[in-house]
């Protein structure tokens, strides 16, 4: 009986320290927070083949007690090339005495808003107008450089999706599950023409002309044209449909007096006979 208590006796030290192991184990875990917020979500630009677009990608961790490891890839996109600053590399931290390494862009530590921005700016930290409330976000930023090839052809839209993928630890080897985020770039390849403005003469603008004239003044001329020779040629039918109605009153007016004469006649006939 004694050695039977004894060995329950172990058996409820032994549960007693599994449970209080997985019982700090599950309160570190439930009590760390991995947190990632990003600006912009979407942006647009313009650019001639040949050219670099470059993109600010701002990220933050207001609500999170753990630094958060962000690693930046295209999802989707057309195959050009693109630079992030920061790379892609390989960094190694101190996790509760482990010496760990992490694959990232950027790591961006847990911090606050504030009031006004400080005059002295931590190196690599700006800050952003917060848009819910007064003050500031202290942010980190990973600049991308998208190069448009020479031969993209003009007046297109290409479409580029990015991710940011955020993840911490909580004990050596291990990390909360990631938390990510997607930044939306439309690229419209254009042609910059400089301003210019000069004076153009005879057929060397766009459009055409007549005796040096611009298109404008060509234009009006050629309607006044059109005008008024559809006015003359109404004018010419009026002329004709009056002439044609005045030479058929003349002929009715002579038909009228041959017959009053011949009546006269016939007239002087009958008294002449009977006298």
């Amino acid at each position: 009986m004694k050695e039977m208590g004894n060995r329950f006796g172990t058996r409820i030290v032994v549960c007693f320290f599994i449970f209080f192991f997985l019982f700090l184990s599950f309160s570190s875990l439930v009590s760390a927070a991995c947190s990632l917020g990003a600006t912009p979500l979407g942006m647009g630009a313009k650019v001639q083949p040949g050219g670099v677009v470059e993109v600010t990608w701002n990220f933050y961790n207001l609500y999170g007690d753990r630094t958060t490891h962000i690693t930046i890839t295209k999802t989707s996109g057309p195959d050009w090339k693109i630079t992030y600053n920061p790379k892609l590399h390989v960094a190694y931290y101190d996790i509760s005495g482990v010496i760990t390494n992490k694959t990232e862009n950027l790591a961006i530590e847990n911090m606050t808003t504030v009031l006004t921005i400080p005059a002295n700016l931590p190196e690599g930290i700006n800050y952003i107008k917060h848009p819910a409330q007064d003050g500031y976000i202290p942010v980190k930023s990973i600049k991308m450089y998208i190069e448009v090839p020479e031969n993209a052809k003009l007046w297109q839209d290409y479409g580029f999706v990015f991710q940011a993928k955020g993840d911490c630890f909580t004990e050596p080897g291990t990390v909360i599950p990631a938390v990510a985020t997607q930044l939306k770039v439309n690229i419209t390849t254009t042609k910059d023409v400089p301003f210019s403005e000069k004076p153009v003469t005879g057929t060397t603008g766009t459009g055409f002309s007549i005796f040096g004239m611009g298109t404008a003044t060509t234009l009006l001329l050629i309607t006044t044209v059109v005008f008024m020779f559809i006015l003359f040629l109404l004018l010419m039918r009026g002329m004709r449909k009056s002439a044609k109605e005045k030479e058929k009153t003349q002929s009715s007016g002579s038909g009228n007096s041959q017959t009053d004469d011949k009546t006269d006649d016939k007239t002087m006939s009958i008294g002449f006979s009977s006298s």
